[in-house]
């Protein structure tokens, strides 16, 4: 039985700017969440992954024999479902970091609120990936890239090494340049704004504008996150294919990369999940919240 008290946090009006030491505590702590309560977060990581898997696997049977109508449809409600499934794993670890670990918080997304702001998160997806298209597209015709540099004489001028070279190797070069900020910039849009709605019961809007904001402020940390998950993944499988390769079967190699695989994904679910934490919530004690809660005279 757990002797400590249920930790309770709360959004903070503005997401706060983390520290340069979190991207490695993030995966530790992850790792001591995941020790501490496998059952719980192996048992709803496992129900999401098969669930996704075959959703996925239903919509490419569909594509053989159905129209383009249907199996854009039913690749919009894999989608979404897969979001809400997320939405459930980031709950569990939500609950867990609370000491409060439920199982059934997996299915804790199936709400109107959460339902309804997910697909506005879709649509809006859609829509920024249309404009970052557009602008990439004008960029590259401003150029022309796609008419002089790229066609058939512009093409010669090229191979000759000529001004058309300079012109069109300037104009490919600025195209993948604006592209990869606007790539940038529609990451930073959506990177936190699932557990913005889950969890700080936040709309659409508020939580892309939330999560650009917070991706602006901590821009160096998150890439040092990132850059420490593909170190820890890469130094976790060396083990793994060692042992494969002593064992000379594939059938072993692959079971065991198949489990890591599975530990470690949760592990950096946990560890997203706790890098939402750091930037967005705060602790309140048990007696602030009982004093929140209290009914207002009348």
């Amino acid at each position: 039985m757990n002797s400590h008290p249920p930790s309770v946090s709360a959004p903070l009006a503005s997401p706060r700017k983390a520290e340069a030491g979190p991207p490695l505590s993030w995966i530790f702590e992850s790792i001591r969440l995941f020790r501490a309560h496998w059952g719980v977060v192996l048992s709803a990581y496992l129900v999401v992954l098969v669930v996704t898997l075959l959703l996925q696997v239903g919509v490419v049977t569909l594509m053989t024999g159905a129209g383009f109508a249907v199996t854009a449809l039913a690749g919009i409600v894999v989608f979404v479902v897969s979001c809400l499934l997320n939405a459930g794993v980031l709950a569990v670890f939500h609950g867990v970091a609370e000491r409060r670990p439920r199982f059934s918080d997996v299915v804790s997304g199936f709400n109107g609120h959460t339902v309804l702001h997910i697909v506005l998160m879709l649509v809006m997806m859609i829509l920024m990936a249309v404009a970052v298209a557009g602008i990439v597209y004008l960029v590259t015709d401003v150029s022309a890239v796609s008419g002089q540099a790229f066609g058939p004489a512009g093409f010669e001028h090229w191979m000759d090494g000529g001004l058309g070279a300079r012109n069109g190797g300037m104009a490919l070069g600025l195209s993948i340049i604006v592209g990869l900020i606007l790539l940038g910039l529609f990451a930073a849009l959506f990177s936190f704004v699932i557990p913005l709605i889950v969890i700080a019961r936040q709309g659409v809007m508020r939580a892309m504008a939330n999560s650009l904001r917070a991706s602006i402020r901590n821009v160096l940390v998150l890439l040092f996150f990132g850059i420490n998950a593909i170190v820890f993944m890469q130094l976790l499988f060396i083990p793994v294919f060692a042992i494969g390769a002593a064992s000379t079967s594939m059938i072993v190699m692959g079971v065991l990369a198949f489990i890591t695989s599975i530990v470690w994904g949760a592990v950096l679910g946990g560890a997203y999940y706790l890098s939402f934490r750091d930037i967005f919530l705060e602790a309140v004690s048990p007696e602030t919240r009982a004093m929140d809660e209290q009914p207002l005279p009348a």
